[in-house]
């Protein structure tokens, strides 16, 4: 009967080694998405910083030759009235652009945290499904003895 109780404590250590092993695994393949998704939002991060500090230094461009062209000092005429219009003109493409890129960006972002959730979570329900197989073994092992 000892033999017995020691072959099936062995391989229910066994059982829980292996358990072990792969409940060790998915929490470090848990930490690695993690630390990947960091990654990842701190590289959107700095693609809309990019997007933002173009858009502020392209404003501020415009603002500039704006002031220029409505300058009393500044001659008026016909390639100046057309330079407002072209000023104008830019400054309106840039602006839409920017709302697109921004678009595109925030849409990024959305699809980057939604993918991160999921897999997070299948990640986790992996890891919860291991330890409730470690308990039950562990349980099992009780109610024998």
């Amino acid at each position: 009967m000892a033999k017995v109780d020691k072959e099936k404590q062995k391989e229910t250590d066994a059982k829980a080694a292996v358990l072990q092993a792969e409940l060790l695994k998915e929490d470090q393949a848990l930490l690695d998405m993690e630390q990947q998704h960091k990654k990842d939002q701190t590289a959107l991060d700095e693609r809309i910083n990019d997007l933002e500090e173009r858009h502020f230094k392209l404003r501020t461009l415009y603002e500039e030759f704006g002031g220029l062209a409505y300058s009393p000092s500044y001659p008026d005429g016909e390639g100046v009235q057309e330079f407002r219009r072209l000023l104008e003109e830019y400054a309106g493409v840039t602006a839409n652009e920017y709302l697109y890129q921004r678009q595109i960006l925030g849409d990024e972002e959305v699809d980057l945290t939604d993918s991160y959730q999921k897999e997070h979570r299948k990640q986790e329900d992996k890891i919860e499904s291991l330890y409730a197989q470690k308990i039950a073994l562990y349980r099992e092992e009780e109610e024998e003895n």
